[in-house]
């Protein structure tokens, strides 16, 4: 009797799955991935392209946003989990709760110890998730770790936008349509597909 090979999901179909889609009267609809992007999936998709991996990045704690990665490792992994990084209007569109927005001073409540990990409320990076999710059921859409979108500053013409904020940040650094051009390392990945 001939043994049946078990057949696990691709990266690919993992990622499809944890999307959320997004009506957007302003801009086109779209699909974005309901967590930043785990160290575990970032690793699986350097092992099957030989992609390299962040020498800085811990994977003891695969549940953690992945960070340490340039635009360009960004771009690449979307390009391979067959989607791209956000534009700022996007993310700020998904963050904010899309047609479903309410009048909150964070992304998914007024209360930022809810919806956030920043500088007040923990010392390091923490599992994607664990806090609760905008009204669109996005999580860590403030705080954990910052996010690389598609457009370049203003200010610095040849460096991309990134959105969000850290857990490095203060409370006040991660108030609605607060962007930054981000210099620390903390910076991951929400992607559209």
């Amino acid at each position: 009797m001939k043994e049946k090979k078990l057949e696990l999901p691709t990266l690919q179909e993992i990622v499809s799955k944890k999307a959320v889609f997004i009506k957007g009267d302003s801009i086109n609809s779209f699909r974005m991935s309901k967590y930043e992007t785990t160290i575990g999936e970032y690793l699986q998709f350097c092992q099957e392209t030989g992609h390299e991996f962040p020498e800085e990045v811990d994977t003891v704690n695969k549940q953690l946003p992945i960070t340490y990665v340039s635009w360009n490792d960004a771009k690449v992994y979307c390009d391979y989990v067959g989607g791209r990084l956000p534009t700022v209007e996007e993310w700020e569109v998904a963050a904010n709760g899309g047609n479903k927005q309410e009048d909150f001073t964070y992304r998914g409540s007024s209360q930022i110890d809810v919806v956030a990990w920043y500088r007040g409320n923990c010392k390091s990076l923490q599992k994607v998730g664990v806090k609760k999710a905008n009204t669109l059921g996005l999580c860590d859409m403030s705080g954990n770790a910052s996010e690389w979108c598609n457009d370049t500053s203003e200010v610095y013409r040849d460096k991309r936008k990134v959105v969000g904020g850290s857990w490095q940040e203060l409370a006040s650094q991660l108030k609605l349509n607060n962007h930054q051009t981000s210099f620390n390392k903390d910076r991951g990945i929400h992607h559209i597909s």
